[in-house]
């Protein structure tokens, strides 16, 4: 399972937020823009930009499938 850089996330209170918008890790709770999983923020290194990546603990293989950010094998196939 590959996972795109996604720069926007759903903050604790349902606002929409941008990688662009945090300066220091965020103190509360960061779900995914579209299937509302959590999502951590991953600070920008050396050339690379930050985003938001998947917590890798998501429980169905169905609902890992259905979100945009994720990418398995079966879909690169599909294609």
């Amino acid at each position: 399972m590959k996972q795109k850089a996604a720069k926007y996330a759903l903050n604790e209170f349902g606002y929409l937020v941008n990688v662009k918008d945090f300066r220091f890790p965020p103190t509360g709770k960061l779900y995914c823009f579209y299937c509302t999983h959590p999502v951590v923020l991953v600070p920008a290194q050396d050339d690379s930009d930050a985003y938001f990546q998947h917590v890798l603990t998501m429980s169905g293989r169905d609902e890992i499938i259905a979100c945009p950010n994720q990418v398995s094998l079966e879909t690169k196939r599909a294609r």
